[in-house]
């Protein structure tokens, strides 16, 4: 009798322990936060900043990923990055990809080779019909690389598709607020219909490795006058660039060109990148009344870096810097803070950096008479990899 006291005792002390081990774990996972405890919407803006592949791929996660992706935000399609593609498959997978999704779409990216960009140019008109919400679109063109077993290519005849030209329809980007372009011929001014009525909505504009002529760059500029940031990166074709007509302009970057010339007549510029650009000291001009930060940068990977638009030589034109449409400014209407970052590659272009600087700040007191006041600077020393 004693002996089933004393047992039933210890089961009733071995349940008690269960059950408080079993709170405990409740408790603590109540204290956890895991995936499926997010919101669908949060777990849907985790998922828009996937490649669409990796997005779709989250549907056999859990029975309630099944069609989180179909809610996105944004849609990637590479085209590069399929296996096997080829361009009916590409567009063939945009179809199925756009007739499934059902959630409000405020951005898209399209990465294609060129023998793709005719159906391409389809699919961005009719996206951009269909989800009126989108307001960012980013267009690649990839160039496809010669197949090294090709026979072709030792008979000296070469298979590489050309470069194609796009023929977008007119306002097509009419509703966007950003635009990046990557690798497209724009050479014929008849393109320019597709920026007709960006003037007033179109904040931000990206184009690398572009082929413009002078008539398409400036062209595009003079279209799209509420531009707050403005990027030009490693295109060719044109000659002049100039940027007279954005009063709304906050960010300009130029990068990896060779031009003869560069006016820009913004007097709301504030941030100023140049990067291993080539053009002329004497026709750089820059008049900026707010410009607050000035990067110059030289990479060592360029070939002729004796024509490289350096820091000393900007400098040495400060006039051009501040004095720009034959405009002069006073001295005393200096901005307080401009920031200048100096990439140096050699001890030479370190001293003479420190050598302009000075003769620079001497020259302030020259630039449209009056007296010198002194212009604060915070210079950072480096090699630019």
């Amino acid at each position: 009798m004693a002996e089933e006291k004393t047992m039933a005792r210890k089961t009733k002390i071995m349940k008690e322990d269960r059950e408080a081990e079993t709170t405990r774990v409740i408790k603590r996972r109540k204290r956890e936060t895991t995936l499926d405890d997010l919101p669908n919407v949060l777990l849907t803006n985790i998922i828009s900043s996937l490649p669409l592949v990796e997005a779709a791929r989250t549907s056999v996660l859990a029975k309630g990923w099944r069609s989180l992706w179909r809610h996105t935000t944004h849609l990637d399609f590479d085209e590069t990055s399929m296996f096997k593609s080829s361009t009916a498959l590409y567009i063939a997978v945009i179809g199925i990809v756009l007739n499934s999704h059902i959630g409000d779409l405020t951005s898209v990216r399209f990465k294609c080779f060129n023998r793709s960009i005719g159906g391409v140019e389809l699919w961005v008109d009719f996206v951009l019909n269909k989800y009126k919400k989108i307001t960012s679109l980013s267009l690649e063109c990839e160039r496809l690389k010669p197949n090294p077993n090709d026979d072709s290519q030792s008979s000296g005849r070469s298979r590489l598709p050309k470069i194609v030209r796009p023929n977008f329809r007119p306002m097509v980007f009419s509703t966007l607020s950003s635009l990046e372009l990557i690798n497209y011929k724009m050479k014929d001014t008849s393109m320019l219909k597709a920026f007709d009525g960006c003037g007033a909505k179109l904040k931000t504009l990206k184009m690398k490795n572009m082929y413009m002529s002078d008539d398409v760059i400036n062209g595009v500029l003079s279209k799209c006058l509420c531009l707050e940031s403005l990027s030009v990166v490693k295109s060719k074709g044109f000659g002049t660039l100039v940027i007279n007509n954005n009063p709304c302009l906050k960010f300009l970057e130029l990068g990896w060109l060779d031009v003869e010339e560069v006016d820009v007549d913004v007097e709301g510029l504030e941030t100023l990148v140049v990067d291993s650009l080539m053009c002329p000291p004497t026709n750089f001009k820059i008049y900026a009344l707010d410009l607050r930060i000035l990067k110059v940068s030289c990479s060592s990977s360029v070939p002729d870096r004796t024509r490289l638009l350096k820091t000393h030589y900007i400098f040495e034109h400060c006039s051009d810097l501040y004095c720009g449409s034959g405009r002069v400014r006073p001295s005393e209407d200096f901005a307080d803070e401009l920031f200048v970052v100096q990439c140096a590659q050699t001890r030479e272009e370190h001293f003479n950096f420190h050598k302009n600087l000075q003769c620079s700040s001497d020259l302030q007191g020259t630039v449209g008479g009056g007296p010198a006041r002194p212009l604060r600077r915070s210079c950072q020393m480096g090699r630019n990899v």
